[in-house]
């Protein structure tokens, strides 16, 4: 006999789950993966603006053109699950400690929630609009500024004030705490607030983390919270009394989610990273486009990603793996190469763009 959790527990497991989670709230839920495995997020490109001429015959508003579009697509990847069993004599003879529902709890808090959350600040690092490497030692005396200099950052890209979240692991809340500015910066860490929020910066929620859940180096994360998804399609438990072969129940989970940063929002998710753990962007050479191959380096990284349209390697769906030179011979026109780095532990490299012209 089986009693699905899901049903039975389904709105305080979601509660509990939601109240623990660093990231569950801060995200966009725009897009809904009920049904489906993946999502194309399309993306409609601008057009440039002209002078009315209101002598002109024909176009007085200008060339038309056609409106050209781009897409992303996103492939829930992970597929986690766990297994427990409280045999029914332990349960007895330990005065019911081992509860199905306190035992589940105990499993969401310490397994589930932490190694979504993890996960989903590591998607979100590794495919950030933007990774700002800090060649100083971060201190109490700089800490702000470099926090201020990352949130004008967002608004020279014009990103919305509304809706941003920074991430700061342990260590480097410690030293705000102790900036001489830290009384005067909007009242920071006056009191602490559920769901780990200490506080606001620069109209930011301020969210502390521990240290491991920020990989890399990474001093500090932002994000606009429609830059980022977390969805989850599965979020389900079972609990079986007395399956074949056990005397006592049997407690299941599976978890069907992932994290994504959208490509064309990208700049709302912004990394302040020591440097030490920096790859540096990748260099592009082609002698003579149209005859000469194009060749691309990245000093330590492992993986380099490139496109020859324009796009941006870190989202788009036509993205090459460069494995050796690259034969211009079929090119023609104005080709725009774009490339990126990535290496297990580092940051993801700056994105390197030029463009050639042939024929």
């Amino acid at each position: 006999m089986a009693i699905n959790l899901a049903n039975k527990y389904s709105d305080k497991i979601a509660q509990h789950f939601a109240q623990t989670s660093f990231i569950k709230g801060m995200t966009s839920n725009e897009y809904d993966f009920v049904g489906v495995k993946s999502l194309k997020i399309y993306t409609l490109a601008t057009v440039a603006m002209n002078d009315y001429n209101r002598n002109a015959s024909a176009n007085r508003y200008g060339e038309p053109s056609e409106i050209q579009d781009t897409f992303q697509e996103l492939v829930m990847k992970r597929d986690r699950s766990f297994v427990g069993v409280i045999d029914k004599g332990n349960d007895a003879e330990q005065m019911g400690v081992k509860n199905a529902m306190r035992w589940l709890r105990i499993q969401m808090d310490e397994k589930v929630t932490p190694e979504s959350d993890k996960y989903a600040f590591s998607q979100f690092i590794m495919n950030a609009g933007k990774v700002a490497a800090i060649e100083e030692a971060l201190d109490k005396d700089n800490v702000v500024g470099h926090l201020a200099k990352a949130m004008a950052y967002l608004d020279d890209k014009g990103v919305p004030y509304v809706g941003r979240t920074i991430y700061i692991n342990t260590s480097t809340y410690s030293m705000l705490r102790q900036a001489p500015e830290f009384i005067g910066v909007d009242k920071l860490g006056e009191k602490a607030l559920s769901k780990g929020v200490v506080g606001e910066f620069m109209g930011a929620k301020v969210v502390r983390v521990p240290n491991a859940y920020l990989a890399n180096g990474t001093y500090f994360l932002i994000t606009y919270k429609e830059s980022v998804m977390f969805p989850w399609k599965i979020s389900d438990t079972k609990l079986h009394e007395d399956p074949p072969g056990i005397n006592g129940a049997q407690i299941e989970g599976r978890f069907n989610y992932d994290a994504f940063v959208l490509g064309a929002k990208a700049d709302g998710v912004y990394v302040g990273a020591d440097a030490a753990y920096a790859l540096n962007a990748p260099e592009i050479t082609c002698s003579a486009p149209g005859t000469s191959d194009m060749v691309i380096s990245c000093e330590d990284a492992q993986t380099i990603l490139y496109t020859i349209d324009g796009s941006d390697p870190r989202y788009s769906p036509d993205v090459l793996t460069y494995s050796g030179a690259v034969s211009t011979a079929d090119w023609a026109g104005d080709v725009t190469v774009k490339a990126v780095g990535y290496k297990q532990g580092k940051q993801t490299s700056d994105v390197t763009e030029v463009t050639y012209t042939v024929g």
